[in-house]
């Protein structure tokens, strides 16, 4: 997991080992380090940013299968229509 240390900027992870362990510990904390590696971190690492869309796109997809989310969503979606039909 340890790449190198070095005494001015510190330690130096692999992240993608990280990644492997949490996942084995806490799926969630896994999730919520892929991110901060990816979008803070900005990791060039391409697996972890196909990672992190893969998550994301399976949490939406979890959330709008949610009566409450759905509600909204087509409450949204039909004031959109309403909306630009009123502005042609």
């Amino acid at each position: 997991m340890l790449l190198a240390q070095n005494p001015k900027t510190g330690v130096k992870l692999d992240d993608a080992a990280l990644m492997d362990d949490l996942r084995e510990i806490d799926l969630d904390v896994a999730n919520r380090y892929l991110e901060h590696v990816v979008v803070m971190k900005r990791s060039p690492n391409r697996a972890l940013h196909q990672s992190l869309l893969d998550h994301l796109l399976d949490a939406t997809g979890k959330q709008v299968q949610d009566d409450g989310v759905k509600y909204h969503l087509e409450e949204l979606g039909e004031s959109c229509v309403a909306r630009a039909l009123t502005h042609r």
